[in-house]
Order: structure tokens, then sequence, then C-alpha cells
């Protein structure tokens, strides 16, 4: 980029931040009972740009990208619900989620990875009045 002579100017650093992200919220009835599901993906693309320097006595690195963060994530929450008597509900859940990293950059914040989780569980309810 050529200057243009204006000190105020400032073309380092800067940030680059797009963030997308969809969800969806479902609730499907079986006459009493019903389920609840929420499904979501988000991709967080974040580049921090700055001037290449090295450290120690290593080389200078090529390119103005600092810090590169490339994360997607998938999640799935599914609840059901059953109203089993006057007195007794039961809630049986699973919960799951996905994680992928990917770095660029010559000073990485974090290193590449993949992490993925799951759990579920079993609510019961119960009303002695």
């Amino acid at each position: 980029m050529t200057p243009d002579g204006n000190n105020r100017d400032i073309d380092l650093p800067w940030q680059k931040i797009n963030h997308f992200k969809i969800i969806s919220n479902s609730n499907i009835l079986f006459g009493k009972p019903w389920l609840e599901i929420d499904i979501g993906y988000q991709n967080n693309d974040r580049n921090e740009y700055s001037q290449p320097h090295a450290h120690g006595y290593a080389p200078t690195p090529d390119g103005t990208l600092a810090h590169g963060l490339y994360l997607q994530t998938g999640s799935l929450n599914a609840r059901y619900f059953m109203h089993l008597s006057e007195r007794h509900t039961r809630t049986i859940g699973l919960q799951s989620q996905f994680q992928k990293n990917e770095r660029g950059g010559f000073e990485p914040l974090l290193p590449d990875f993949n992490t993925y989780s799951i759990g579920s569980f079993i609510y019961e309810e119960l009303s002695w009045a």
C-alpha cells in the first residue's frame, strides 16, 4: 500500500473477524410426551495482522498474519420429556459437541486440535403432595 502522507493512517496492526452461527430449535409432540432438539454450528475465523518480527536468532517470518484462529463448533442437545403420572415426570437428555481448531500466523496462540464430548442424563421428578 502506498502511503498518502497522513501520519494518522495505520496499516498495522489490524484484525479481521468473521463469525457465522446457525441454530435450529425444534419441539416435536408425541401426545403428552415431547422431544426438544437444539442443533447448532459456528464458524469463527479470526485474523490479527502485525509487523513480522523474529524471536531470538530465528529468521523473520514471511507475511503479516500474526494470529490466525479458525474454529468450527457443532453441537447437539436433545431432551425427551415424559409425563408418567400426575406426580411423576421423567426427562432423558443427551448433549454432544465437536470442535476443530486450525491455527495460522507466526505467533499462534492455540495449537491445532479436535475435541469431542458427549454426555447424557436422566432426571426424575416425584411430587409427594
